[in-house]
């Protein structure tokens, strides 16, 4: 049986009491005293112990770790997704870049709406995700395969969910930017790409949808557990029946159902749970063994850290040699892999 490593079963361990804080301050769904904390205690002290841990985790070990809280979690978001979509009609949105988090959040809009009955798949469900035409080859082929087996996967179940790949415009692309223009490199403090390369083919799409719809709910893969500042900004974002008004786009809510889960979760979830399109995510996991940091997200506004240096961030990162500027002999473009 394939084995994982040890690291994500530890810290699942350690970051286990944080969901199971009252309601208000950590996961609602979970109750407050859940006797899952002691299971899973004791199953990492049968695993091993601190000094002196297994080397690895085979899938079943982890999962039995894990499963015994996850379980009950994953279904109250996939039961939450589902009610949400009876409640309406308006159209969803999901964001989708390939990575862990938003293929989660795609695989639990897909189970939310494969368990309605075929009679009332009505709504309108557009999967976004973003080319910058500077990925990295081998992520780009992945990600075109999964929204092409997105299409397919509606198509036979009927789910009126299509699966869209969006591209800047050749003016507003990477290089027209760089060498037409003379932008600098983007960086974490200069994000220029965001805007033009990310954001704004998102925000047309929505903009022509929305003289049709009126209104449109977004689903993003956007979890707390990322960062302190995203944890922070999502916090201090309110809420009304669960969803957030997006600060650019009025007339769009925002939805992020995964938003509590800790990134053992996520990966406890991908890795026992086919894709119901099709496939499974050990190949996605093996990209993150050696990246890191996470994928570059789905951005629909400037608020979500830059990129650069993540596994499915841009293929072509620019270094200058010296201090010169473009035209000067010294300045070199050097294609460096993310």
């Amino acid at each position: 049986m394939e084995s994982l490593p040890l690291e994500p079963a530890k810290r699942a361990t350690e970051n286990a009491a944080k969901f199971l804080l009252p309601a208000s301050r950590a996961h609602p769904r979970i109750p407050v005293g859940s006797s899952e904390l002691g299971g899973i205690a004791r199953s990492w002290r049968e695993a091993g112990s601190e000094r002196n841990p297994p080397p690895t985790l085979t899938h079943a070990v982890m999962w039995s770790i894990l499963a015994p809280m996850g379980a009950t979690i994953y279904q109250d978001i996939r039961d939450s997704l589902r009610q949400l979509y009876l409640e309406d009609e308006r159209p969803w949105l999901v964001g989708f870049s390939g990575g862990k988090d938003s293929t989660m959040l795609a695989s639990l809009v897909f189970d939310a709406v494969l368990s309605i009955p075929a009679a009332q798949r009505k709504k309108p469900v557009s999967v976004l995700c973003t080319d910058t035409r500077v990925e990295i080859p081998a992520i780009a082929g992945m990600v075109e395969g999964t929204l092409d087996r997105m299409r397919k996967c509606s198509e036979q179940h009927d789910l009126n969910i299509d699966a869209n790949l969006l591209k800047p415009t050749i003016e507003e692309s990477f290089w027209v930017n760089i060498i037409g223009r003379g932008y600098l490199p983007p960086n974490r403090v200069f994000r220029w790409c965001t805007q033009r390369m990310k954001v704004d083919p998102v925000n047309v799409f929505v903009q022509q949808r929305l003289g049709h719809w009126g209104e449109a709910i977004l689903h993003l893969g956007a979890r707390r557990a990322e960062s302190s500042t995203r944890a922070q900004t999502m916090a201090g974002r309110e809420t009304r029946n669960g969803l957030r008004r997006h600060r650019d786009l009025p007339r769009v809510w925002v939805s992020n159902p995964i938003e509590f889960l800790a990134t053992e979760e996520v990966w406890a979830y991908l890795l026992q749970k086919p894709n119901p399109w099709g496939g499974d995510n050990r190949r996605l996991y093996k990209l993150y063994a050696s990246a890191s940091s996470g994928e570059c997200p789905i951005q629909i506004d400037t608020s979500t850290p830059s990129c650069g240096n993540s596994r499915f961030g841009k293929r072509d990162k620019l270094r200058m040699n010296g201090n010169k500027g473009p035209g000067s002999s010294s300045f070199h473009y050097h294609f460096l892999p993310s």
